[in-house]
């Protein structure tokens, strides 16, 4: 003799199932929002680009970047770009990084545009001293003063 499954089991199992997913996916999507994305020395300033790798920036670039409740945005001294950021005992992930495509005359300030994009983008350290932040990833290292 075989018996059936009981059917109110079947939706208790169901629904546990369901709740799961639903619960998983709602982590899922807030994580960014309950994880500490401020970073409150790096936060509120306006940081303007010293070096890139070692090499002075192009003279008269304007190139900035600025943190401010887990969005970063600047000028990579031709475009504009902003994205979000998360930072913690001084790791920082930048994800999202968009910008404006124009392109300059100038072929070193395009190229200086093209490292900063590439070394913001993704995992790096920060470290604040004497006014300065500065920002090392696989891509490079970028200096930025006050």
């Amino acid at each position: 003799m075989q018996t059936q499954p009981n059917p109110r089991s079947r939706r208790y199992v169901v629904a546990a199932l369901a709740a799961v997913i639903i619960l998983g996916l709602g982590y899922w999507l807030l994580a960014p929002w309950l994880s500490s994305a401020a970073a409150p020395e790096i936060e509120g300033v306006t940081w303007q680009l010293v070096s890139v790798n070692g090499q002075p920036a192009v003279p008269g670039s304007h190139a900035t970047v600025a943190f401010n409740g887990g969005k970063v945005g600047g000028s990579g001294g031709v475009n504009q770009f902003g994205g979000s950021y998360r930072a913690s005992g001084g790791s920082l992930a930048i994800t999202d990084l968009a910008s404006t495509m124009m392109a300059s005359a100038d072929a070193a300030l395009n190229q200086q545009e093209e490292a900063v994009l590439s070394i913001l983008q993704g995992q790096s350290t920060y470290r604040v001293s004497g006014g300065q932040l500065e920002l090392r990833s696989a891509a490079g290292t970028l200096i930025f003063r006050a």
